[in-house]
């Protein structure tokens, strides 16, 4: 018996001996669709699958009804090519292996996705930007689940359409590699430990917004504004075979990750159904995925360029592969030692800065309109807050730039310029 999956069109051959004799379900592992098998209805040869909803003039499921017409006939030449034959796979791998299937002329609108019809319709009715997403890159039914787009106007679904449209001109154009497509996104607040003096990191949470992005090959965590409407700083990735442990937190509302480099990254204040969800699915594409480069036991792939997107080693000044320079974490340290909140300026994150500056200079005022009345205890006790200021913004400087690589040009310019060469 082959099943078909009536939404990616993989196929798969269940063998005889193992058909149930009730109603029964499996899930691709391919798109996450649930492939219904009737015994009843099926045949041993050619399977007929429900379609989630009518199949309208140009779609795929209507595409896929031509084509199994086509092969009924005697005219070769007509079929669509790559479509005369199913092979049959190793039976070792018989639960694991896509039978090759042919390729479907996709005639619609690109504004239409191709899975726009595995999805409650709605969803693209309440959020019609949507429409202006293809296909090609994301597989809009994993992505918008049928528990989420119940709730159509839900958070989580509003939090998933604002990424997908900002970080939609990068995925397009650099960030995937071929043949990668995305099939989980949601947004996340990176903890970072030496943020705690900070209040916590409650001073600087605003620049640690993150969209958690799983395609079909790696993990993303692309560095988003707190509006969820552009990419700013950081980009990194964690390739699936270099992932040792993931986890909910104690809250169960964060992701933490761990690489087989000790990387960590926490990421909170997540959905717990959303968070659920995504490690499921990275657990199912770990057995799968196979090494995106051929790195050595040494090189830690963590780090993506933010002008090219090529994976990065750690310490450098610039990219091997395109070329931008890197700000310097020296620089930002000396910066911020001489005058807090200067490193924070120079790395470019200009509210932190200017609170850094301001608060620095307003105990300054303190200190010197009390300085005829001062006592040698108390200006002693002043000079050590301060240097212990100083230390503190010049830290935080630091390891700003230990976070991720920051270019020295911003990203606009160094576009700008390309296109001026070109």
């Amino acid at each position: 018996m082959t099943l078909t999956c009536p939404a990616c069109t993989s196929s798969y051959r269940l063998p005889d001996g193992v058909i149930p004799k009730r109603k029964s379900a499996i899930r691709c592992k391919k798109c996450g669709r649930r492939i219904v098998i009737n015994p009843g209805c099926l045949s041993t040869h050619k399977n007929e699958t429900k379609k989630p909803y009518p199949s309208v003039p140009g779609s795929p499921s209507d595409h896929l009804a031509k084509k199994s017409v086509l092969q009924g006939k005697s005219a070769r030449g007509r079929e669509t090519p790559g479509a005369s034959e199913e092979t049959t796979p190793d039976p070792s791998s018989l639960n694991s292996t896509h039978l090759p299937s042919a390729k479907v002329p996709n005639t619609l609108n690109k504004k239409q996705p191709e899975h726009k019809h595995d999805v409650n319709p709605e969803l693209f009715t309440t959020f019609p930007l949507l429409n202006k997403l293809s296909s090609e890159y994301y597989c809009f039914s994993s992505i918008f689940s049928s528990r989420d787009s119940l709730l159509l106007r839900s958070r989580e679904n509003g939090i998933k359409t604002k990424l997908l449209l900002a970080l939609n001109h990068l995925f397009t154009e650099s960030l995937l590699l071929p043949g990668e497509q995305i099939y989980k996104i949601t947004m996340g607040i990176a903890y970072y430990p030496f943020e705690i003096p900070y209040l916590n990191g409650i001073l600087t949470c605003y620049s640690n917004y993150y969209a958690i992005v799983c395609t079909n090959q790696r993990i993303l965590l692309v560095n988003v504004n707190r509006n969820l409407t552009k990419p700013t700083r950081y980009f990194f990735q964690i390739s699936y075979h270099e992932l040792t442990a993931i986890s909910r937190g104690i809250f169960l509302s964060s992701l933490i990750f761990k690489n087989r480099f000790g990387t960590i990254n926490n990421l909170t204040t997540i959905s717990r159904v959303t968070a659920k969800d995504i490690i499921i699915f990275i657990k199912q594409e770990t057995q799968k995925t196979t090494k995106l480069y051929e790195t050595s036991d040494h090189h830690n792939t963590y780090h993506l360029c933010p002008s090219c997107f090529s994976p990065l080693n750690d310490f450098l000044k610039s990219c091997p592969t395109c070329g931008v320079l890197f700000k310097s974490s020296h620089i930002a340290l000396l910066f911020s030692s001489l005058l807090p909140g200067s490193g924070s300026l120079y790395l470019g994150l200009f509210p932190l800065g200017g609170t850094e500056l301001s608060a620095y200079f307003f105990v300054l005022f303190i200190v010197i309109s009390k300085y005829p009345d001062a006592t040698p205890f108390s200006l002693g006790l002043t000079g050590v807050l301060l240097v212990i200021f100083h230390l503190l913004s010049g830290n935080l400087a630091f390891f700003s730039t230990r976070k991720g690589y920051l270019l020295k040009t911003p990203r606009k310019k160094i576009l700008s310029k390309e296109k001026d060469i070109h």
